[in-house]
C-alpha cells in the first residue's frame, strides 16, 4: 500500500468513527421546545349598551399574541359573540329589554383561559353610575355620584342609592322636564354601623349593575 493511499484510509475511518459516537459523548444538549403558557382569566371593568348591543370592555396582563372572545348569554335568546385581539368589542344582533350574561376567554398558543367573571346587563339599560361619595351625619348619609358613561337607549328615568347592611335605600326620580337628580340622603341608619353604599340606574328598559361601592360609619 502506498502512503497515500493509507492516509486517506487512516482519515476515512476517523470520520467514520467519529460519525458513531453519539450526540451525548460530544456534549452536545438538544434544544428544549420553548412552552408558551396559557392566558390568565381576563377581567370585565365595563358593560355598557346601544341599541341591540352590549360594548364590553376588558383588561388582561397577558403578553404576547392573545385573542378575545366575548359571549352573551340570554335564557330563551341566541347566544352572541365577538372576537378580537384588542381588550373591548361590540357584541350585536342582541335583544333589547333582555338580559344577558357577558364573559371574556382568551387564547394564546399554549390554550384558552379561564372565562372571566361573569358581568350582566340589559340590553338598553344604563351602564353602573360613576364616582359615589357619602357624607355621613346623624343615622344618615347624603349619597352623590356622577351619571353614567352610557345612559342606554333611553333617558334615564331614576336613580337608587342602596345601603348594606339593612338594605335602606333612598330613590331619585325624572320628570318630563327635570331628569332624576344624583344626590339623595339615606336615613333610619344606626348609629356607629359601617356601611357600603351601592347606585343603580334605571330607565324604559332596564335596571344598570350597582356602582363600584363606598363605605362609611354612621354618626
Amino acid at each position: 500500500m502506498n502512503r497515500s493511499n493509507f492516509v486517506r484510509r487512516a482519515v476515512l475511518a476517523s470520520a467514520l468513527s467519529m460519525a458513531a459516537v453519539p450526540l451525548a459523548a460530544t456534549g452536545a444538549i438538544a434544544a428544549t421546545p420553548h412552552t408558551v403558557a396559557a392566558p390568565s382569566a381576563p377581567v370585565i371593568t365595563t358593560v355598557s349598551s346601544t341599541n341591540r348591543t352590549l360594548l364590553v370592555l376588558w383588561t388582561d396582563a397577558t403578553l404576547g399574541a392573545v385573542t378575545y372572545k366575548a359571549t352573551a348569554t340570554s335564557t330563551g335568546h341566541a347566544t352572541k359573540s365577538c372576537t378580537t385581539k384588542k381588550l373591548t368589542c361590540a357584541i350585536t344582533s342582541l335583544v333589547n329589554g333582555a338580559t344577558y350574561s357577558v364573559t371574556v376567554v382568551a387564547s394564546n398558543a399554549g390554550g384558552k383561559s379561564a372565562a372571566s367573571t361573569s358581568v350582566s346587563l340589559t340590553v338598553g339599560a344604563p351602564s353602573a353610575p360613576n364616582s359615589v361619595h357619602a357624607k355621613a351625619g346623624k343615622s344618615q348619609a347624603a349619597i352623590s355620584w356622577a351619571p353614567p358613561s352610557s345612559s342606554g337607549i333611553s333617558a334615564i328615568t331614576s336613580y337608587t342609592a342602596t345601603a348594606s347592611p339593612g338594605g335602606a335605600f333612598c330613590t331619585t326620580t325624572a320628570t318630563s322636564k327635570v331628569p332624576a337628580a344624583r344626590h339623595c340622603v339615606i336615613s333610619s341608619l344606626t348609629k356607629g354601623q359601617k356601611y357600603s353604599v351601592t347606585v343603580t340606574a334605571t330607565n324604559s328598559f332596564g335596571t344598570s349593575p350597582a356602582s363600584k361601592s363606598v363605605s362609611f360609619t354612621s354618626n
